[in-house]
């Protein structure tokens, strides 16, 4: 399939029916928001269970397993060239999980499986003000509160990252994809803590998209020493070789208003 087809009606920005807007530093965002122009990569991690589960402490939510301890860690970058608050980049750090619902051992292939899966966000990064306002302002998704450098170069025979000054927090490159897949309307659960309430936003994704798995050739990811980078990477992975990979060369995206659960 070309990955590059932009007269694909998968491209076309969704029409949806706003229910209400929220004001952010003067613009008006109306709700469910639209995300032109994607693009993203999403890596998973193995990650010891009992750490990662004093991270993710909600009493309703369960890290989805797939060894006896080893949880699963899933790193997405996300390139918004057409956003509500204009372009940005993102970097989302969340753990797939089940909600009042817990599944003794998943496989990896996980995907939307159950209707109580999703992924529970620990941390999301923007590297620009606005990008990381209107996340915590619109939806309450846990922001870090500061920008951080974020470097994307995204061809067909490489994908490149670097974030944070000096690669700071990591810098990820993974070789050419081979076959890429058409999404349309896929349904992603996302799950976060705001104020000691539970919340869920969910995201209807159409992508042109590749799938890497286990042991893959030509990747390279090293973790620096940055708070993030320490916090959530060098004292969680229990390897630094991503289990599974996805690559969204173009997608759009509706985000849901967010739903007390």
């Amino acid at each position: 399939m070309n990955s590059r087809d932009e007269n694909n009606s998968v491209f076309k920005k969704p029409e949806v029916n706003q229910q209400y807007s929220v004001n952010v530093a003067g613009i008006e965002i109306g709700v469910p928001a639209v995300y032109g122009k994607v693009s993203a990569t999403m890596s998973f991690f193995p990650v010891s269970y009992t750490k990662v589960k004093q991270l993710v402490k909600n009493e309703r939510v369960f890290p989805v397993k797939i060894f006896p301890d080893v949880a699963i860690l899933a790193v997405t970058v996300f390139d918004y060239a057409e956003a509500p608050v204009g372009p940005y980049k993102e970097i989302a750090i969340s753990v797939p999980s089940t909600v009042d619902k817990k599944i003794p051992i998943l496989p990896l292939l996980f995907d939307s499986l159950f209707s109580s899966f999703g992924f529970y966000t620990l941390l999301l990064v923007m590297n620009t003000d606005l990008g990381d306002q209107h996340s915590s302002d619109v939806y309450g998704y846990p922001t870090f509160k500061k920008k951080i450098k974020i470097d994307i170069e995204n061809s067909e025979s490489l994908v490149k990252i670097n974030a944070g000054e000096n690669s700071e927090l990591f810098s990820m490159e993974m070789g050419k994809f081979k076959q890429y897949h058409l999404m349309q309307n896929k349904k992603y659960n996302t799950f976060f803590e705001n104020k000691n309430e539970l919340y869920k936003v969910e995201m209807t994704v159409n992508a042109i998209f590749a799938e890497r798995n286990l042991g893959a050739k030509h990747n390279k990811y090293n973790f620096g020493s940055h708070e993030i980078a320490t916090r959530y990477f060098k004292n969680l992975l229990l390897s630094n070789k991503p289990l599974k990979h996805i690559h969204y060369q173009q997608a759009t995206e509706v985000l849901s208003q967010p739903y007390k659960i």
